[in-house]
């Protein structure tokens, strides 16, 4: 008897699946391929990989909400079951430090069957890019540097009090997007063969745009 109420809980539960709108159109015989680059040209040149992505597939054009979901693989790509006779987007949303990441792709019967690619973006309104070098003009790196909104607090380099405290990456940069306008003043106190190197400089950043420095530590 058990037996028999849990085979027909099955059978209800799988018509009431199948029988939704939300999932009536998509095909598992027919797969829908592509790949994500990631465009980030204030940290690199190039497009790059990013493997390890969620990416989302809905219905129309609505990117506020999703009815599959898929992780790019190592190599980069994704799959998706097709959702027929429907236009459909799949898109790529999500947020590191602090930033949004967002790319899109309508997909339609004419190129389902080709091997589509969602090209990924920052979101942003300005950033800044700081290179950090020696009197070389060799980078720094792995350089601790905090950033002030006071003069005065730079000054003494009063970490208590600074906007932010960063590192410099391998390549002697440091990057970061949507910072409030201000006037910003950069201090680097470091130590190398038993020689003391520092720097203050500045950079106003306006609400929009992108704001580049390069100092040098001496």
């Amino acid at each position: 008897m058990r037996n028999a109420l849990n085979l027909i809980a099955t059978i209800a539960g799988f018509a009431a699946l199948t029988g939704c709108d939300k999932y009536k159109d998509v095909q598992a015989e027919t797969r829908v391929t592509g790949f994500t680059k990631l465009h980030d040209t204030l940290r690199g040149k190039f497009p790059v990989a990013a493997p390890g992505k969620l990416v989302y597939l809905n219905q129309g054009t609505d990117v506020s909400s999703y009815i599959l979901q898929t992780n790019t693989d190592s190599s980069d790509y994704f799959s998706f079951n097709y959702i027929q006779n429907r236009t459909s987007t799949a898109y790529v949303r999500y947020t590191s430090n602090g930033t949004e990441f967002f790319g899109q792709k309508i997909i339609t019967s004419t190129n389902k069957d080709s091997v589509l690619q969602i090209s990924v973006y920052p979101t942003f309104y300005n950033a800044i890019s700081i290179q950090f070098n020696d009197t070389n003009k060799r980078p720094i790196s792995n350089l601790a540097f905090r950033l002030y909104t006071s003069s005065v607090y730079a000054a003494v380099d009063f970490s208590k009090h600074a906007y932010l405290s960063g590192t410099t990456t391998g390549a002697g940069l440091y990057t970061q997007y949507n910072v409030p306008a201000n006037m910003y003043y950069i201090v680097a106190n470091d130590n190398v063969g038993g020689k003391a190197i520092k720097t203050l400089d500045s950079l106003n950043v306006k609400s929009k745009g992108i704001f580049r420095l390069t100092t040098t530590v001496k």
